[in-house]
């Protein structure tokens, strides 16, 4: 078993979670006819491996929304469950009609991001006026941080 140092506390989350916050805000954003992009998405390993029912139940958009398009430049994320649709993005297109997203959510997606101009323009593209962007990164002394920037990017 895996140490976990908040599986005792209620809920099983600790009361500073991150996550919990940040899809919080989100949850309060969406409406069942939205269309969301969850940009940079992966396989989703929180979906296949978080072990708090409260945190993934709050992550997890997909059934409350009309749809949630899982998009990465990893071929990982053709297997990401936590959506209804994936694709990759080559050349860091995305490839969607314009307008077309009410929310996108990058989550600890922008400090990987090579050309900051190739992706503002593919999100005001395809993001609908009115629509919302929601980041999360991590601060650049945090640990995260650190090891993004030792990993050599191609």
């Amino acid at each position: 078993m895996t140490y976990d140092p908040n599986r005792k506390l209620v809920g099983g989350f600790s009361p500073n979670d991150g996550t919990i916050d940040f899809y919080l805000r989100i949850n309060s954003l969406i409406k069942e006819t939205d269309t969301v992009l969850d940009f940079g998405a992966g396989r989703a390993e929180w979906y296949e491996d978080d072990t708090c029912p409260v945190r993934k139940n709050i992550r997890l958009l997909k059934g409350k929304v009309s749809q949630v398009i899982a998009a990465d430049i990893d071929e990982a994320v053709l297997d990401n469950r936590a959506s209804d649709r994936q694709m990759i993005m080559g050349e860091g297109i995305l490839g969607l009609e314009p307008q077309s997203l009410d929310l996108i959510v990058a989550d600890y997606v922008l400090e990987h991001v090579a050309d900051p101009a190739l992706f503002t323009s593919q999100i005001t593209h395809a993001l609908k006026d009115g629509g919302w962007f929601c980041a999360r990164t991590p601060h650049k002394a945090s640990y995260v941080a650190i090891a993004a920037s030792l990993v050599k990017k191609h």
